[in-house]
């Protein structure tokens, strides 16, 4: 019997928005606070939870995406560099990222990897 998951779609796009206001929300806080370990724990666990749906629901772009957002993040955390501007410069461009991504997600419009995703996953 195949599983239908379609009824878990809409439970999914509301976390993953929850998600996104933590990391657009987390990203103005270490704006003005670099140094909010707090933060920046709350930012990894929303990236990191958006990862981990994502192909649940064959979202593997996004969770592809996020993955390379955690990969910025998870030195911050471990103090192995510091926040910086073009640091968050470059996560804000990344929340836009994902909210695209989710947008896209929600309305079954294909995103072309080549043109949007892929050149900020090089910068990442």
């Amino acid at each position: 019997m195949p599983k239908d998951f379609s009824k878990f779609l809409q439970s999914f796009f509301e976390e993953v928005t929850e998600h996104l206001s933590v990391l657009e929300a987390g990203l103005l806080t270490l704006e003005e606070h670099p140094d909010d370990h707090e933060t920046l724990n709350r930012i990894f666990r929303s990236v990191h939870t958006i990862k981990g749906a994502g192909p649940i629901f064959g979202f593997t772009t996004m969770s592809r995406f996020a993955h390379a957002v955690e990969t910025v993040l998870d030195p911050l955390r471990q103090k192995k560099i510091a926040v910086s501007r073009p640091i968050i410069d470059l996560l804000l461009e990344s929340y836009d990222c994902l909210k695209m991504l989710e947008a896209a997600a929600k309305d079954g419009t294909v995103v072309d990897d080549n043109q949007t995703v892929s050149g900020l996953m090089g910068r990442l």
